[in-house]
């Protein structure tokens, strides 16, 4: 049942990896999330104590925006391979 998905996911894994746009991607999502929350939400220093429970309720959102640029790239490069019927 799931056996041709293996190969597709180290084609996808291998194509991300050997070009810029994975490390371009995980240095935006390292920083991003980061950044809106120790600098726009106050970070942990919110609350008494300590807690993340801000940079979990938020990340959704972060997601929003990085999900569908990855899933747009490769859609697109589907498109110009002719490969897009195996997606």
């Amino acid at each position: 049942m799931f056996k041709g998905i293996v190969p597709m996911l180290q084609k996808e894994l291998n194509g991300y990896f050997y070009s810029s746009i994975a490390y371009v991607f995980l240095f935006l999502f390292i920083l991003v999330p980061n950044v809106l929350f120790f600098y726009f939400f106050n970070g942990i220093f919110k609350e008494e104590n300590a807690t993340m429970r801000t940079f979990f309720t938020m990340l959704p959102y972060v997601f929003i925006v990085f999900i569908p640029g990855l899933t747009m790239g490769a859609w697109a490069k589907e498109k110009n391979a002719g490969t897009l019927e195996l997606l």
